[in-house]
């Protein structure tokens, strides 16, 4: 999601060196835009602007209607990038561009095309039951779709956003892969965690993109996560961890959330 945020900051300082230093070095390679990435950039005389933590300082906002305090959407995570590095959120392009190869381009047209849907229920935040997992890949190769399971980036981040942008359909879960998913024209169906659907889709028109949440209403300890919001607000950065065993909200995912999700955004697409 910074991506194009770096690219905005080098078109309006035409001549500055663009150096960025990130877990993820491999995104930024051969942009026109950007000197060097690096995990470490050992560059100290250089103005150093900080972007790490700005998503989850970001993550609720709280605002006062009629003196009561209410929850407002969240921004946009591009925006909140913006925000810090720009001083502004006026986006020449809000398009998430990487470079592959050729080689690395055409790897992706040979494993992936109009009929493949790449499924990823990998990462941290949001735990799907294998039962689903099979359910889904099952209702997709009903429908018509050749599956290709992705369970991380593993580094081998161009092979596989060629090979996502390849294929019809995206369908996963708050992980890395569909981060990368969002570099792509490939219409997503995207489970979240306690992330809001607003705040993380990728802005990308015409592209259509189903996000949802699990359904909290399962859950006895809603409050907890509504402490742990506050705290996010107040200053105190952490992830959320749910104090229930199996933690219910997420075990209440089934399959036929993600194959309505399926159905909207092949209708979207249809309606173009």
């Amino acid at each position: 999601m910074v991506v194009p945020v770096v690219e905005e900051y080098a078109l309006r300082h035409p001549g500055e060196r663009v150096l960025v230093e990130t877990d993820y070095p491999e995104v930024f390679r051969n942009s026109p835009h950007v000197e060097r990435a690096e995990v470490f950039v050992d560059e100290p005389d250089e103005q150093l602007v900080c972007l790490d933590e700005v998503h989850e300082m970001n993550q609720l906002r709280f605002k006062t209607v009629d003196g009561f305090e209410t929850r407002s959407y969240p921004d946009h995570l591009m925006d909140s990038y913006a925000s810090v590095l720009l001083g502004d959120t006026r986006l020449m392009s809000r398009s998430i561009r990487l470079y592959p190869s050729g080689e690395e381009a055409l790897e992706g047209r040979m494993v992936a095309d109009r009929r493949t849907a790449v499924v990823s229920f990998g990462g941290p935040r949001v735990t799907v039951e294998p039962g689903v997992k099979a359910e889904v890949c099952e209702g997709l190769v009903r429908l018509g779709y050749e599956v290709i399971a992705i369970d991380a980036v593993n580094g081998d981040i161009h092979r596989l956003h060629a090979i996502i942008d390849s294929a019809r359909l995206f369908v996963g879960t708050d992980c890395d892969v569909a981060y990368l998913a969002m570099a792509t024209e490939t219409p997503m169906v995207m489970a979240f965690s306690y992330r809001h659907p607003l705040y993380w889709h990728p802005f990308r028109c015409g592209i259509p993109f189903f996000g949802f949440m699990p359904p909290y209403h399962v859950c006895s300890e809603s409050a907890v996560c509504e402490e742990k919001y506050a705290a996010v607000e107040q200053g105190v950065v952490h992830y959320i961890r749910c104090p229930l065993e199996g933690q219910p909200c997420i075990s209440g995912f089934v399959a036929s959330d993600f194959l309505k999700g399926v159905e909207e955004v092949l209708r979207c697409e249809r309606l173009g």
